[in-house]
């Protein structure tokens, strides 16, 4: 039996799609080569780029808060050292960081090295010039000497335009070299309050990563058992699709051309927007305008392509049979990748989840990167519907529903499900390889997954699943 082919009839000259595809790939080329956002646009990604790099750093430093309030003064002392070090990393690296070194100018000065805190604070106001008001507050605050109390009140808003949880310390610290010791005190009890809070909400997201590797570990086991009992195993179904290679090659240049359009189109419009305090709402509007419009307008190339056959959306794996034992089967996977991971992690660092945190975190990519920054909550809803329900939808109809099984299709299993991971992880990775790794190695599970049930609902399981617990650290680290 002959895979299907598509109709002549319906069935564009290859030329003419291959000049279609190649126009576009130009276009995306010369839209990087020559397209610059808009100053302003550039600004802020520049800030929240120089800023991701330190979230690692960040989560542990908060961590050792946590340990400390627990009573864990020996682990609380490592992880702020470490948290330190890392911090020295992103600010004497190749490329400074300003916001690493901003953060060294605070720690240093609070651990009693002002003339270090002093420096990095002068360092972080070169790097950043657009935020020289507020390095020069933070070392009017943290350097021995004359007091503004006028001053320091009147521009104690620059205190806001750091994390929240920053904000909060720096202007406890205010509070205190101003002698309003009752303010100061009830400050840094919220404060302490919160980061007791995000240390909780981490540890329970260490947990349940720790349940669902378990699990994963528990599926591996009885793989390798069944496959040493049977080490014939059956050969693999194959996957009958009517859609060809060119079909494949056309919907992911559409894609990446319209991600890339609309992101830059999204950078000239976000210049000529207000900027009022409730900004992270246009953000998460913008973000969500070009995703929806980008991935809508793929599925519809993909609907033209099949929608003349039977049951299109079945087709790309859209089963909702057996949904209880369909759901499980994510759940395992998921755990199976955090197994798989956790293996990594354990040949490089030893299995030390805490201090892999900066590793792991440094490798996102908007729009979950956009998360970490403090949002109203009307964002962090737009980015939860957009992240944990409808990306997976989405992404899964694309990647697994139609170009993995139109790969297997062409190039069998195993060819098949390296070149679907890759595709997934350049798409949604710019340049990091760890990124490149971890998000390569979810793509690879998630399409094993619909190889071996036939159906995307394992598949898009796994993936909301992994956005969300994401979502939920890096909401949290914004709102405490």
């Amino acid at each position: 039996m002959f895979p299907p082919q598509l109709p002549s009839s319906n069935r564009p000259r290859n030329l003419s799609r291959l000049l279609f595809i190649l126009v576009l790939a130009a276009g995306v080329a010369l839209l990087l080569a020559h397209t610059q956002p808009a100053p302003r646009m550039a600004r802020d990604r520049g800030w929240r780029a120089a800023a991701h790099l330190t979230l690692g750093a960040d989560v542990l430093y908060r961590l050792s808060i946590f340990a400390e309030a627990s009573g864990d003064s020996a682990q609380a002392k490592a992880m702020q050292q470490m948290a330190i070090a890392l911090y020295e990393r992103s600010a004497l690296g190749p490329t400074p960081s300003a916001p690493a070194a901003y953060r060294l100018g605070i720690f240093y000065s609070k651990l009693g090295y002002p003339d270090h805190g002093r420096q990095f604070l002068e360092q972080a106001a070169q790097l950043d010039e657009d935020r020289h008001q507020l390095y020069l507050l933070l070392s009017a605050i943290y350097e021995e000497g004359a007091v503004d109390k006028v001053g320091w009140l009147e521009h104690a808003s620059l205190l806001d335009d750091q994390p929240r949880w920053l904000a909060g310390l720096t202007r406890a610290d205010m509070y205190q070299r101003l002698d309003e010791h009752d303010r100061s005190r009830q400050l840094r009890r919220q404060w302490q309050g919160q980061q007791f809070i995000f240390g909780l909400m981490v540890s329970g997201l260490l947990i349940v990563y720790g349940i669902l590797g378990l699990l994963g570990l528990v599926m591996l086991a009885h793989a390798v058992v069944r496959l040493a009992r049977q080490p014939t195993s059956r050969r693999p179904r194959h996957i009958y699709v009517p859609w060809q290679l060119i079909d494949i090659v056309e919907v992911v240049v559409v894609l990446v051309f319209l991600m890339v359009g609309l992101t830059l189109a999204a950078g000239k419009l976000h210049h000529y927007l207000p900027r009022p305090d409730s900004a992270g709402i246009i953000d998460a509007i913008i973000v969500a305008a070009v995703y929806l419009l980008s991935t809508a307008a793929t599925l519809a190339v993909i609907y033209y392509r099949i929608g003349s056959y039977r049951r299109p959306w079945r087709m790309l794996g859209l089963r909702v049979d057996h949904l209880p034992t369909r759901i499980g089967w994510g759940l395992v996977g998921y755990g199976v990748f955090i197994c798989l991971l956790a293996s990594g992690l354990f040949a490089a660092r030893g299995l030390d989840l805490v201090s892999s945190l900066p590793g792991l975190l440094g490798q996102l990519k908007e729009p979950l990167e956009l998360i970490s920054q403090p949002q109203t909550p009307a964002a962090y809803a737009v980015y939860f519907v957009l992240i944990c329900l409808i990306a997976p939808l989405v992404e899964e109809i694309i990647f697994r529903g139609f170009i993995y099984a139109g790969l297997r299709r062409i190039t069998g299993m195993t060819p098949a499900l390296l070149l679907s991971a890759a595709i997934f992880a350049s798409v949604h990775v710019a340049a990091p390889a760890g990124g490149m790794v971890v998000i390569g190695g979810l793509g690879l599970v998630m399409a094993y997954l619909y190889e071996h049930t036939r159906s995307l609902v394992p598949s898009i399981v796994t993936h909301s699943l992994h956005n969300t617990l994401l979502f939920i650290l890096l909401a949290a680290y914004g709102l405490l």
